[in-house]
């Protein structure tokens, strides 16, 4: 529970103080590395990982072979619009966009490129209000798997992929509510940018914007649950439960050949994709994807062999970062990569009850000890005895994460601890953790509460996220200040979903996952533009949700959607941060650090190709069978 948890935690920080104050840095370095379970016998961290020795081996890749993923539990549909995000390791494999981030090459990206998926090329006007995309007339839908697609119209499979599927697309688009067509069609918000979309011939789409809008480029390439995919035209009229939750179609690297529910899912290459690639991509032949909701099972199918990895997600499910460790130092050959990580989970303050008082949220923030949290929970010690750094950061509003997090703003995020962020740092911590408890205390009485406050924490369960310590920790450390929470109320989709889109009104404090837009003006506008899908910003006179929002919020975001320049919009960005710490409608978790991603090493150009999100995955890698586990 969470007294007990966080009492552990606590009891290993005041440990460290007084092995620091007796014996040094050097003995508390020990304690904290006991305490985490932490083993320096894995060898200097340079040895450990692949980091900077990656080799493109793209012209001796091999095509062929089955790669062995897994998925962690059964889709709840297979609608492209209505998904839920943990289905995204394989929906985005299939379904298609009208364009496609470009991957960098054994680097890290600096900003965002774009290339075609269903487009050619694209082109806008000196006023950036119309944009005319070209269409390849080469996009095909991917064939009809007899078992997957048994029932569906025939004429979709291998058809050529025209402008009237396009502008079928965004007519359900928009009458999707769970997408984010608020943020961008006027036919369901006025304050959205974009007035039409409309087929000038069968190979060219056209979109009229009544403003500039930076972003709409990236929302029309990110892989994200919630964005406009391409869906075919003989879909229209056809009813969700019929239809769109039961097959699912693209022109991606990959269709879903089968599926047996709790068992197995199967993806096969698609040739149309193949036959358009300059490389002929995606170099295996097939995905399996047992169902295992069981962590112990896939951290044994992986140990033996029967699971290859990839991604940050399927790392998760392997363990804590000395359990991945330890697989390193038991199986040595494995390519083992480091990235700077930020958990994909916000801290909601309901606008209809108490959260809409800013000094409430306020002492919340001050109630965080930030380091002990990422410390817990990313087992930062045990990186650093093994050699690796822990890269500590603290998150903003915006997550403080690189390349290979689940939510990452090319040079958006600022550091609140470093020196630009300028004086609205004292909001974020006065400097001890006694201050900012006594601050937090102060808060609290000036708002009425000088006896502390009780409030009910809504939890949205997230996988394979160790989501519950990681709230007890949270709820422990505002037990100190004395916010306490007295019930913890579970949620699931549908149910969720009336929370998330509720616009803010509810009155408890709510956990959950984050939704990942590409663009960083899409994901403020998400959060803090009335209109938008996951909004619940309160107003800046503590009256909570009025329609109208915090006035600064709503202005810098409109000023950053309208910004094309990388850097000047980046510098809006980091002004919008120094506000928001201040207002703190949103408390993302406190902070990241280092993950470890494992993967066997006959998994070839493994993070060689960066950035594509996870529409590409298993696309760039190829097989050798030469090497473990396949040798």
């Amino acid at each position: 529970m969470a007294a007990s948890y966080w009492d552990k935690v606590l009891a290993r920080r005041i440990s460290r103080r007084r092995a620091l104050a007796a014996t040094g840095a050097g003995a508390a370095g020990a304690v904290i590395l006991s305490a985490c379970g932490g083993d320096d016998d894995s060898g200097s961290g340079s040895e450990l990982l692949i980091n900077g020795k990656e080799k493109d081996t793209t012209k001796s890749a091999k095509k062929g072979g089955t790669y062995k993923a897994n998925v962690n539990f059964d889709p709840q549909n297979f609608d492209l619009y209505n998904f839920d995000p943990f289905s995204q390791n394989f929906a985005n494999l299939v379904g298609t966009k009208m364009l496609a981030v470009k991957p960098t090459i054994l680097k890290e990206q600096t900003e965002l490129e774009f290339e075609g998926d269903l487009a050619s090329s694209w082109e806008t006007s000196p006023d950036k209000l119309t944009w005319t995309f070209k269409l390849n007339p080469a996009v095909k839908w991917a064939p009809l798997s007899p078992s997957f697609h048994a029932g569906a119209p025939q004429s979709i499979g291998n058809r050529q992929i025209d402008a009237d599927d396009f502008v079928f697309s965004w007519k359900r688009f928009i009458a999707t509510a769970s997408s984010s067509a608020a943020d961008l069609a006027k036919q369901r918000d006025k304050t959205a940018p974009v007035l039409s979309v409309t087929a000038i011939d069968k190979q060219t789409v056209q979109f009229k914007l009544d403003r500039p809008f930076s972003p709409l480029l990236t929302d029309l390439a990110i892989s994200s649950v919630s964005y406009p995919y391409v869906l075919p035209k003989e879909g229209e009229g056809k009813s969700d439960q019929e239809f769109w939750f039961k097959y699912q179609f693209g022109s991606g690297p990959f269709y879903i050949d089968s599926y047996t529910p709790s068992v197995k899912l199967t993806l096969k290459a698609n040739p149309n994709f193949r036959s358009r690639d300059p490389e002929g991509r995606p170099y295996v032949d097939q995905v399996d994807m047992p169902i295992i909701p069981d962590a112990s099972v896939v951290h044994a199918q992986f140990r033996a062999g029967n699971l290859f990895g990839q991604g940050p997600t399927f790392s998760q499910y392997l363990g804590t970062p000395q359990d991945i460790l330890q697989l390193k130092k038991d199986i040595p050959e494995l390519q083992l990569l480091s990235y700077t990580d930020s958990l994909a989970v916000t801290e909601w303050f309901g606008m209809s009850g108490i959260w809409k008082d800013q000094r409430l949220r306020q002492a919340v923030q001050y109630s965080w000890d930030r380091d002990t949290f990422i410390d817990a929970m990313f087992a930062t010690a045990s990186l650093e005895g093994a050699g690796v750094p822990a890269n500590k950061r603290w998150n903003t509003c915006l997550p403080c994460g690189d390349t290979g997090s689940y939510m990452y703003f090319p040079g958006a995020w600022l550091d609140p601890q470093g020196k630009d962020f300028g004086e609205n740092a004292k909001w974020v911590t006065l400097g001890a953790r006694d201050k900012n408890i006594a601050e937090a205390k102060k808060l609290l009485a000036a708002a009425g509460y000088a006896n502390g406050l009780e409030f009910t924490h809504l939890q949205y369960p997230i996988p394979p996220f160790p989501q519950q310590a990681s709230q007890d920790l949270i709820e422990g450390m505002m037990r100190e200040a004395g916010i306490k929470a007295t019930k913890q109320t579970k949620q699931n989709i549908p149910e969720i979903f009336g929370t998330i889109f509720g616009k803010g009104n509810f009155p408890e404090m709510f956990n959950t996952v984050d939704f990942p837009p590409g663009d960083v003006g899409t994901y403020l506008a998400y959060h803090y533009l009335p209109a938008g899908l996951l909004y619940g910003a309160g107003s800046d006179d503590d009256k909570g949700v009025d329609g109208k929002g915090d006035a600064y919020m709503v202005s810098q975001t409109n000023k950053i959607l309208a910004e094309f320049d990388t850097k000047a919009k980046n510098s809006l960005v980091q002004d919008f941060q120094r506000y928001a710490q201040k207002m703190f409608y949103y408390s993302r978790y406190p902070g990241g650090a280092t993950q470890l991603v494992p993967v066997w090493p006959a998994v070839q150009n493994f993070n060689v190709y960066r950035g594509y999100g996870a529409d590409r995955m298993y696309t760039y890698e190829w097989l050798d069978p030469t090497k473990a586990p396949l040798a």
